[in-house]
């Protein structure tokens, strides 16, 4: 907020080749420019209450996204409209409110295929890091407490410190487990 146009365009690119880099980037955005939209690639669309509406890619000019709310009943876009405009005013938060004819978006999302698509994606990768929790585990209850008296422990007991403890500048090196040092220092 408080940017002009161009400087919010200018931090937009920023965040485009910052997630070009690999990185990535969430952020919210307030009634951006067909411009500014079409620096991102994927959208999370809450409705008033924190419900969601759309989860998913934007598309070329947001044509992925409007389809998701025409296959879904929304009126087309009129020629040249601004695609976060668009699918502000078809959830009922746009200037411009619609009104009747409100459509439940958020029951309209539970029952679509791109919801059942990221419930499965999401379900797939918990069944992935649940694998991985022994090795966790084990890399927990094998890590080093911070020394105490110059003695590191892998006990878990904490016990009174009888000197100062290390400040933020000193090696932390014993705060991580033999096992993955290299990875991290290297």
């Amino acid at each position: 907020s408080g940017l002009s146009s161009r400087e919010a365009l200018m931090v937009a690119r920023v965040i485009r080749r910052i997630a070009n880099l690999g990185c990535a980037v969430i952020c919210t955005i307030h009634q951006p420019s067909v411009e500014i939209f079409s620096e991102f690639d994927e959208l999370l669309l809450l409705q008033r209450g924190g419900e969601t509406v759309y989860f998913g890619e934007i598309g070329p000019g947001g044509a992925t996204l409007v389809d998701y709310f025409v296959r879904n009943d929304a009126p087309a876009p009129e020629l040249g409209q601004n695609p976060a405009e668009y699918m502000l005013l078809q959830i009922g938060a746009g200037l411009g409110r619609k009104t009747g004819d409100e459509k439940n978006w958020h029951e309209i999302w539970k029952q679509s295929p791109e919801a059942k698509r990221i419930t499965a994606l999401v379900n797939d990768e918990l069944v992935d890091m649940s694998d991985d929790l022994p090795v966790a585990a084990k890399l927990e209850e094998s890590a080093p407490t911070a020394p105490v008296d110059g003695v590191a422990t892998t006990d878990g007991i904490s016990a009174e410190a009888t000197q100062e403890q290390p400040s933020h500048k000193a090696d932390m090196r014993y705060l991580v487990p033999k096992e993955i040092e290299p990875f991290v220092f290297d």
